[in-house]
């Protein structure tokens, strides 16, 4: 028989799930570089916003909401794609539409007058690795997005 064979487990991590959704999500702001107090924006009872700055000029919402109520609360990332605009508006949001299909996991919306992308998970059982691959999947579409955005409403134009 061979001996067991033990081995680091400090180099594990810790494995944080569910029961705390601001806990997770305030250990997720830190491993990613941010702090979560001075990137908070807004705080109550039953939400927090926090105002991410990345590269580029884009700037990340997340938004931890209806904490007291662990069944119904929810992660939002979100990150500002660009603006509408004012000449040629509805030919554009069209546009937006048409791009939206091509997403993986991630949404295209309109707050104010911003094209947004977005997430939306649910925070009762959330894990690390779940806010981690989401971000990785907002960021790694943000380019791509506002390239075929552009591109398909120059296209449309030019007609």
């Amino acid at each position: 028989m061979t001996k067991i064979r033990r081995f680091d487990t400090s180099v594990l991590g810790e494995m944080l799930i569910g029961k705390d959704p601001l806990k997770i999500v305030r250990h997720f702001l830190l491993k990613k570089g941010h702090d979560p107090d001075k990137t908070l924006r807004e705080e109550t009872p039953n939400s927090c916003r926090w105002m991410l700055n990345l590269s580029n000029g884009y700037e990340m919402e997340v938004f931890l909401d209806k904490l007291k109520t662990p069944s119904q609360a929810t992660v939002y990332m979100g990150i500002n794609i660009m603006t509408v605009p004012i000449r040629d508006a509805q030919n554009f949001l069209v546009t937006v539409l048409e791009v939206a299909d091509g997403l993986i996991g991630a949404k295209l919306g309109l707050v104010g007058y911003f094209v947004i992308l977005s997430v939306g998970l649910g925070a009762e059982r959330i894990t690390f690795d779940e806010l981690d691959y989401n971000y990785r999947l907002i960021l790694a579409q943000k380019e791509w997005v506002k390239d075929a955005i552009l591109d398909e409403f120059d296209e449309d134009i030019d007609v």
